[in-house]
């Protein structure tokens, strides 16, 4: 049975994160003031096996520094209630080396 499962992440322009194997990323958004990935596993089992992912993060109008990227999601942190806060927005990849 599959099962969905979530990390925060850091605003990093590359982490690593120990995800089962065979884990699918969905998305990224806002939880609770943090970047947070949901990801598919494929079935809830005692015996799961971690393995690393990079997650790699630039902003609108960075360059991009991979070679190799796949897509995840894109968050738009835009905190109406703190004018002090600049709003901006993230886009997430995982990076294949």
């Amino acid at each position: 049975m599959k099962t969905i499962w979530k990390k925060q992440l850091e605003i990093f322009a590359e982490q690593i994160i120990q995800v089962p194997i065979g884990s699918k990323f969905l998305s990224v958004h806002m939880q609770q003031g943090n970047p947070t990935i949901w990801f598919e596993i494929p079935n809830k089992d005692y015996n799961i096996v971690l393995a690393p992912r990079k997650i790699g993060c630039v902003m609108t109008g960075d360059p991009m520094p991979w070679l190799e990227a796949y897509y995840i999601s894109t968050v738009v942190v835009d905190d109406v209630t703190n004018i002090e806060l600049p709003s901006f927005v993230m886009h997430f990849y995982e990076v294949v080396d």
